[in-house]
């Protein structure tokens, strides 16, 4: 009949049907039970009954609460919560990996965040894993100039160690490189390792797969639904990086894209809970870090934090917020 048009009765102790109840409490007893018969809830759909707690904590407590990654700046605009997935873009070689190397391994340092990393740019991962090394230690991983730039055998052996107890590289050649492919791995690094956030990068080196039919669009708003999804089922926070279309110029220097420049579908602005932009002026070495959406007011806002990017160490250093 459906559950809309049913309603449940919860017999007493010892009773296993109508004519048990007849006999042992009496016919206004059994009356009384079907006229209190309780509706079945109606799968999907939520009542303040179900709500009450989490919004009671959230009126006594606050609001879930988000973590600073430990960027000065950059914290003044935006914190990460689990069950969120960020975006981020920028023109090639504007540093937008470079920069979320800096963020995963705040989080790491900070609050113990541990990651699954799907990077199809940094190959093989024992190179990208330098790059962390470098986040880590503050120091550049290769020889420079200046001998005091590259980070000494203690602090080359201590950020193997902290590279080996947060981060896990999911290796592209061996493993399905569909969406579906990469969440399933990642399920196995909740599962297994405990793991707080994913990595992919970028999303135009993703295996795609649609099904017969479907436009871009749709392809993209169903990948997007999946990978948020993902993040609240399972409790972590990923960040996708995305590359825009190609931007127009003015004079020698390209526009500053947005997440609506992204190659594909504006869904990716639309269904993001942050929207970051990263964009490095090669004439001053400034890396400007747009902040462009924010989901909840209380993780943070719109705004921009530059940096100063040190060739050498391949460091970030603060310059200014907006």
């Amino acid at each position: 009949f459906g559950y809309d048009r049913c309603f449940k009765i919860e017999y007493p102790e010892n009773c296993k049907d109508a004519n048990d109840i007849l006999v042992q409490h009496g016919e206004m007893f059994l009356l009384r039970l079907i006229e209190n018969a309780i509706e079945f809830p109606i799968e999907g759909i939520l009542s303040m009954n179900d709500l009450y707690q989490e919004i009671y904590n959230f009126y006594y407590n606050g609001y879930p609460a988000g973590v600073k990654v430990g960027i000065s700046g950059f914290d003044d605009l935006v914190q990460f919560m689990p069950g969120q997935f960020t975006t981020v873009t920028g023109i090639p070689g504007s540093g937008k990996s470079e920069f979320v190397d800096y963020v995963v391994t705040e989080t790491a340092r900070n609050h113990a965040w541990s990651w699954a990393v799907c990077s199809f740019e940094n190959q093989p991962s024992s190179l990208h894993a330098t790059k962390l090394m470098e986040k880590v230690s503050k120091k550049s991983f290769a020889k420079r100039a200046n001998q005091y730039d590259q980070m000494s055998t203690t602090e080359f052996e201590k950020s193997i160690e902290f590279v080996n107890n947060y981060f896990y590289f999911i290796n592209i050649n061996k493993v399905d490189v569909t969406l579906q492919g990469i969440l399933d791995k990642a399920k196995e690094l909740v599962l297994r390792k405990g793991i707080k956030g994913l990595l992919i990068d970028p999303w135009n080196y993703i295996e795609h797969k649609s099904a017969p039919g479907q436009t871009e669009t749709q392809y993209i708003s169903e990948c997007l639904t999946k990978i948020k999804a993902f993040a609240l089922t399972h409790g972590i926070h990923i960040i996708l990086i995305a590359h825009p279309t190609k931007m127009a110029k003015t004079g020698d220097k390209y526009e500053i894209p947005t997440l609506y420049n992204i190659s594909g579908s504006a869904h990716f602005f639309n269904k993001t809970d942050n929207g970051i932009t990263v964009y490095r002026n090669y004439d001053t070495g400034i890396v400007d870090v747009h902040v462009q959406k924010v989901r909840y007011s209380w993780l943070g806002k719109v705004g921009l934090a530059s940096f100063r990017y040190d060739i050498e160490t391949r460091q970030y250093s603060l310059v200014t917020t907006f």
